[in-house]
């Protein structure tokens, strides 16, 4: 089976604020159902060392990515499941700690140390499996202030944005800072 035709492609803020982008589905190149709304983030790798100050080189950029319904519903539902999971470990973790916290003197702070450390591990488990399904995911290679580039999105999508693009460009457009369908920035 040949590989899946992913690509990279770079979005203008005005595309992804204003839904701009073409109704073909990111994942397959499908006529697209409707539009999920994601979150990416992204920092210079060299940022991960500064812990505490992270934060301030991040950048976040909210995109509606166009799927088709089969990618939408297994969207929704893996999403959903990664919640589920995380709130009953953590609930899980708590309730142990309560144990602990309640009976401190009794074979019930025994069952609870080893059930702390079945909750770390479920923890790491959560995390682990996380980690690797965004991985196989839409990723973020980086965002500016007036762009967000995405890696893994299909070829037929990026076809039907540049078609759009071309078909939305008007003959001012080089007097333009960056976006083809941007009209706040013209001169006169």
């Amino acid at each position: 089976m040949p590989p899946d035709p992913l690509t990279t492609v770079e979005l203008s803020r005005q595309e992804c604020v204003n839904d701009l982008l073409p109704k073909v589905c990111v994942r397959c190149g499908a006529p697209a159902a409707g539009c999920l709304p994601v979150q990416y983030s992204w920092a210079p790798k060299w940022s991960v060392w500064l812990v505490f100050t992270w934060p301030l080189f991040s950048r976040t950029m909210l995109v509606r990515l166009p799927l088709c319904e089969p990618h939408l519903t297994s969207w929704r539902k893996r999403n959903f499941r990664y919640q589920v999971a995380l709130v009953a470990v953590l609930v899980l973790g708590m309730g142990t700690y309560a144990s602990m916290l309640i009976y401190p003197n009794t074979w019930v702070r025994d069952l609870a140390v080893w059930l702390c450390s079945g909750w770390a591990l479920l923890f790491f488990i959560w995390l682990f499996v996380a980690i690797i399904a965004a991985e196989r995911d839409i990723k973020t290679i980086r965002i500016t202030e007036r762009s967000l580039t995405l890696n893994r999105i299909h070829e037929a999508f990026v076809a039907a944005l540049a078609e759009e693009r071309q078909r939305n460009e008007d003959p001012h457009a080089d007097r333009r800072f960056g976006d083809l369908r941007d009209d706040f920035d013209e001169d006169a």
